[in-house]
């Protein structure tokens, strides 16, 4: 039997139904046959809308297209999986997914917008404190510096043991930097030091340390 004959007759048998398209699907990624891999899961999602696999096929048609940079279509994709399966597990995070593959694309208004409004509708929504992260961000991105400040001071407090804490902090001290704020930068820093030794930008807090000591104390520049 040739694979794709294999691929045929496994079709006909329900019970092996999804695990073929797994193994269709996977075979052409290992040749990178990106197209044709994203096509096999969409043909399963489309013939078999209400299996319990669809939605997870929808989350690798997302990832497939997020592999090769086609954000925009990855977004469509986690769109889709959130509306059209909100209950399943796969859908938890595809609002996050959506919004992070807008700000990636620099689709900042239309992220920034939809962040917002999943904030509001959803205070207690499993990924709050990466949403309001990426919001802190988005407000960056289209200069609203004030307002992101504020947003990641935000970040620390609310979520001050969520992983995303210590890069609302490394924000800030990027920010206090660029404003020659060495003050600020500094207290940035050392309460990465201090309360997440343990993250990345924890772990780096001591050598910015190092350099902002052998700095002049200078007052921030403030703009005009």
């Amino acid at each position: 039997d040739t694979a794709e004959r294999r691929f045929d007759k496994a079709l006909l048998d329900e019970t092996r139904l999804a695990e073929a398209y797994v193994r269709h699907a996977e075979t052409l990624k290992t040749i990178h046959d990106s197209d044709n891999t994203i096509k096999a899961y969409r043909r399963f999602v489309e013939r078999h809308p209400k299996a319990s696999e669809a939605p997870g096929f929808l989350r690798r048609i997302g990832e497939t297209y997020i592999a090769l940079k086609a954000l925009g279509s990855a977004a469509d994709a986690f769109k889709e999986l959130a509306e059209s399966y909100p209950g399943a597990p796969e859908a938890a995070t595809a609002h996050l997914s959506r919004i992070t593959c807008l700000y990636q694309s620099e689709a900042y208004e239309q992220a920034y917008e939809e962040g917002a409004a999943l904030c509001a509708a959803q205070p207690g929504h499993p990924n709050a404190a990466d949403l309001l992260l990426l919001r802190g961000l988005t407000e960056a991105a289209l200069k609203m510096d004030d307002q992101a400040a504020e947003t990641m001071r935000e970040v620390e407090t609310r979520y001050a043991s969520s992983t995303v804490a210590p890069q609302a902090l490394l924000w800030r001290a990027g920010r206090a930097l660029s404003s020659q704020d060495y003050t600020e930068a500094r207290n940035c820093f050392q309460a990465l030091a201090d309360r997440y030794p343990q993250s990345d930008a924890g772990q780096r807090a001591p050598e910015y340390l190092d350099r902002l000591s052998k700095m002049p104390r200078v007052e921030p520049r403030h703009e005009s």
